[in-house]
């Protein structure tokens, strides 16, 4: 039997508090679009230098904290578009991600309502909508 992904972040709570923050600074300075394909979020940025390396970094530190995610970073040209796909029980990790760069999608599924797992405290999905 194949070895199953953890379904959990591995933040502390402060330290998610700041990646947060960071990820909502990014996404009110480049953010064009976002949409979701099933358990796929798709989010589309400006193509700037800035915001090129801003995205780079949060792909490695989110593969870093949960790797159950899969995290990719597409040049576009003059757009960088970031995909991010979980596991079917882990959707609403993936859109609270989305979400969290300041991106809504009002055709979203509902939350499972369960709370996701980040160290060693529960974070309640409901405050990444």
């Amino acid at each position: 039997m194949a070895d199953l992904p953890v379904i959990a972040c591995s933040l502390a709570a402060p330290d998610l508090e700041e990646r947060l923050r960071r990820l909502g600074e990014l996404g009110a300075a480049s953010l064009r679009s976002r949409r979701r394909e099933g358990t796929k979020e798709v989010l589309l940025f400006d193509g700037s230098a800035a915001a090129r390396r801003s995205l780079e970094e949060v792909v490695s530190a989110e593969r870093r904290c949960c790797p159950f995610l899969d995290l990719r970073l597409e040049d576009r040209g003059e757009a960088m578009m970031l995909t991010i796909e979980a596991p079917a029980d882990a959707a609403a990790v993936a859109a609270g991600l989305a979400e969290a760069f300041g991106a809504t999608d009002r055709s979203a599924a509902p939350s499972t309502g369960r709370p996701l797992r980040t160290g060693s405290v529960k974070v309640d999905p409901a405050p990444w909508r």
